[in-house]
């Protein structure tokens, strides 16, 4: 990928005809620029294209050189069987960061089906204030079997990741 851009864009320097090039005159000596508006649409779309491919396979460079968390995993219907706890093995863990209420939390995580909290319910937590006081990344923990579930935020501010939340309301 790193290779790309650097040939285009010097196959397209070499092209032949390109606008406002300079170019010889008819075997004259004197060298003539082109200016024909097929000529200088061609080079600068051409030159467009080149400059949005070198910061997009930039950009994909580095989106590739962080790694956390790895894919989503979507389950089969097979997980919301009943289990122990109504759809969990066991309930949630007691003293759930975020000062988050444990009898709403073992509502949502093992006896609910479509919905989650009210839009809004972490504002009453602790969890704003504590993430942006966080200095880094923060991990987010399953609250019933207290493994690690993701990472945030990634590439974005604490502010930013507020502003998600407030947007989603959760």
């Amino acid at each position: 990928m790193k290779l790309l851009f650097p040939v285009f864009s010097s196959l397209l320097l070499l092209q032949e005809g390109a606008a406002f090039g300079v170019q010889p005159n008819n075997g004259s000596k004197t060298p003539t620029t082109t200016t024909s508006r097929n000529e200088f649409l061609q080079l600068t779309s051409a030159a467009a294209f080149a400059s949005v491919m070198g910061v997009s396979m930039a950009a994909a460079e580095n989106a590739m050189a962080i790694e956390f968390g790895g894919k989503i995993v979507f389950g089969e219907e097979e997980i919301m069987k009943p289990k122990e706890h109504g759809t969990s093995a066991a309930p949630v863990q007691e003293n759930l960061l975020y000062g988050a209420n444990n009898k709403l939390a073992d509502k949502v995580c093992s006896f609910n089906r479509h919905f989650a909290e009210n839009g809004g319910y972490f504002i009453s937590t602790s969890f704003e204030d504590q993430v942006l006081a966080a200095k880094g990344p923060i991990t987010f923990y399953d609250s019933v079997t207290g493994k690690p579930l993701f990472v945030a935020p990634i590439n974005r501010s604490a502010e930013q990741f507020i502003t998600e939340s407030e947007v989603h309301g959760w």
